[in-house]
């Protein structure tokens, strides 16, 4: 048994299994309910198989639609309190033989599952759920798709009592979009939840006001007339190089949540999407994430820090000399690498272009440049399955997300 933290094992999961559902085209989403406790003691290894077994028979059995993971935190008579972990998919479900045949096989009425379909995996799954003191339960229909639901006691390291997340701050939140309705219901949200809402309908205004005042978070509507906000967020990003407002996430607002979106949003320099219609939790977590609270309760995106000194110095015992020699040779050899990789794109050699994603991700990682290693990361997987033309248009994020570190290694070392 040992110490893990649900937030960050869902996070890991669900950015793994994001990509894959995106390439699909189907959206995945992953959520923590406020009061779920989070810093666990349990098998964290046997968790991660169980519920990536979950997730990959999700997305394999969903051709459109979705796939939604939610957890939450059950009390049931005298029972202990246990975690749930809800997988819902909008597939093409299961006849009611098979659905009754895995039921009985899940209840231990039989020893084995039906053959085919998600039968196998769901043998593994089983297995891992006894092993954890838990049960797997299903619902499924031809018509409604399918529901698999897993639940077991973890014992969480603050005891038995739940602590909520709770917004102690108030961000100052700017929303572009050139519909007034739109605008409207998002202010309205947003002004319900205690923040500070400002709102302009085009780019151009959203340029303007950036120049001049700070703000916490900025949603973007993508389709605009004039200025999109694609455009709007490269201006910003460009003009506000030496300013605070160079680092304020910038989310889009989009009906479409497609991989491919995704990687226009992260080549333009926003940090990630919200789909409409715009929901209360999914804007709420947000607005936790850009706060800097650690109870959000979306997983799989997160606003990645720049540098984490603070891991860094206590991964080398706190020695400055050690410290500055890392970052410079970091900012000596990553321009090297991300040359190669272009290099690379040039040739069409998605080996090499793959190879040199992984060494820049892995350095990223290593000397705590996380906003690096997400773009990355992503860029990897993409030249993994030779989408080598949309790895090209994350190039500017990363060289942007390079000069960010550069900047600001730059200003706390002192030297010009």
């Amino acid at each position: 048994m040992r110490e893990f933290n649900l937030c960050k094992l869902m996070s890991g999961l669900a950015r793994v299994f994001e990509t894959e559902a995106w390439e699909k085209g189907i959206d995945f989403t992953c959520r923590i309910r406020q009061d779920v406790p989070q810093d666990l003691q349990g098998d964290e290894t046997r968790l991660c198989l169980l519920l990536s077994q979950l997730f990959m028979n999700a997305i394999e059995y969903t051709s459109k639609g979705a796939v939604n993971i939610l957890v939450s935190y059950a009390r049931e008579d005298n029972d202990a309190p246990t975690h749930r972990f809800t997988v819902t998919d909008s597939g093409c479900g299961m006849s009611v033989e098979t659905r009754d045949s895995l039921r009985e096989f899940l209840a231990g009425k039989v020893e084995k599952p039906p053959a085919g379909g998600p039968g196998m995996g769901l043998s593994i799954a089983n297995k891992l759920a006894s092993q954890l003191g838990g049960r797997i339960e299903l619902e499924s229909s031809s018509e409604s798709g399918t529901v698999f639901t897993f639940q077991a006691p973890f014992i969480s390291q603050l005891g038995s009592e739940n602590i909520p997340c709770e917004l102690e701050e108030t961000a100052r939140v700017l929303v572009v979009d050139d519909n007034e309705t739109n605008r409207m219901v998002a202010a309205n949200l947003l002004e319900r939840m205690g923040h500070e809402v400002h709102s302009v309908g085009s780019g151009t205004e959203a340029i303007d006001l950036v120049a001049r005042e700070e703000f916490t978070l900025v949603f973007m509507d993508l389709q605009m007339p004039d200025m999109d906000g694609f455009e709007t967020t490269r201006r910003i990003r460009n003009s506000a190089i030496d300013s605070a407002n160079c680092y304020i996430p910038i989310v889009a607002l989009t009906a479409h949540g497609q991989m491919e979106d995704r990687n226009i949003c992260l080549a333009a320099g926003m940090n990630d999407f919200l789909l409409k219609p715009i929901d209360r939790e999914d804007l709420q977590c947000r607005i936790l994430a850009a706060l800097g609270s650690d109870g959000g309760r979306q997983v799989g995106w997160e606003f990645m820090m720049i540098l984490d000194q603070k891991d860094l110095r206590r991964r080398i015992c706190n020695d400055e000399e050690l410290l500055q020699e890392l970052l410079d040779l970091f900012l000596k050899d990553i321009p090297k690498q991300i040359a190669a990789l272009k290099n690379g794109l040039a040739d069409q050699d998605a080996e090499l272009v793959m190879r040199k994603a992984h060494t820049i991700k892995g350095a990223s990682a290593n000397i705590g440049a996380f906003a690096m290693r997400e773009v990355a990361k992503i860029m990897e997987g993409l030249a993994a399955h030779k989408a080598l033309d949309t790895v090209e248009t994350l190039c500017p994020r990363l060289l942007w997300e390079l000069e960010r570190f550069r900047k600001l290694v730059t200003s706390q070392s002192g030297r010009g």
